[in-house]
């Protein structure tokens, strides 16, 4: 659903992590989030990033940022699953528990 998305919405005041905000931008989804904690990290070069304060202009601020992610469309490939997995994998290798 993602890769076949227009944007992914990820507007939370109070949830800095984000890996929502990752696997969309694994997939090539665009990301509009919140200048709060990580969610506009783990999106990388595929976010576009929006003040929370004031919060009297929010609204218009995120339709303008919808607007920029019109037609665009870049995978992060920080976060892919084939490079996951190879993470992974060098981390179990390096520690001696194997996989």
């Amino acid at each position: 659903m993602l890769r076949e998305a227009d944007a992914l919405m990820f507007l939370s005041f109070h949830d800095s992590i984000g890996w929502a905000a990752g696997e969309a931008a694994a997939t090539g989804c665009p990301v509009v989030s919140l200048d709060l904690g990580g969610p506009a990290l783990q999106a990388g070069n595929n976010a576009v990033v929006v003040p929370a304060r004031p919060v009297g202009t929010l609204a218009r601020r995120v339709g303008k940022a919808l607007a920029l992610v019109e037609g665009r469309r870049s995978r992060v490939h920080h976060l892919d699953m084939e490079r996951l997995r190879d993470l992974l994998r060098e981390l179990y290798v390096a520690t001696g528990t194997g996989l």
